[in-house]
């Protein structure tokens, strides 16, 4: 078979096709060759994942860091990274947005979309674990189920 270089556009999309004009195989009437249509198949990233122009990915953080609000390091896709400001008493599961930190196609840049999951430390030692429960004795942390169990009750 014939080989052709392919240029692939910035911000191309897995199963879009590419048009290379006139290196397809001639008509059987003997014409002009026709195109060449090539499928580009895009290979799932380990960390992003892409929706639309947008990217997304999980970002684990501390206890710590999303109780009290941090300044964190988020590595982009190129292989740099930014950082980002965790507000204080964020939830596990919130979307943060770094806008134009996405793919970017010849006509914009999308946003690279954090969901932050909180690690929950393990091993800990029996001071840690003094530590922990001190401090769920003196921080009214509530119930957390309350608003599902109201919301079962309401539909019960």
């Amino acid at each position: 078979g014939t080989r052709h270089t392919v240029k692939v556009p910035q911000g191309v999309k897995d199963g879009q096709k590419l048009r290379l004009r006139g290196k397809g195989r001639p008509s059987p009437a003997g014409g002009a060759a026709g195109d060449l249509m090539v499928t580009i198949h895009v290979d799932p990233h380990p960390v992003y994942t892409r929706e639309g122009d947008n990217l997304r990915m999980t970002l684990p953080v501390t206890f710590v860091e999303a109780t009290l609000g941090a300044q964190v390091e988020v590595p982009l896709i190129d292989g740099s990274h930014v950082t980002m400001k965790i507000p204080a008493g964020t939830q596990p599961e919130t979307a943060l947005r770094l806008r134009g930190r996405g793919v970017t196609t010849s006509s914009k840049t999308g946003d690279l979309l954090v969901n932050i999951s909180v690690a929950v430390p393990r091993d800990l030692t029996e001071d840690e674990r003094r530590a922990v429960s001190d401090l769920a004795e003196r921080v009214a942390l509530g119930d957390p189920r309350r608003d599902l169990m109201d919301t079962l009750r309401g539909t019960a």
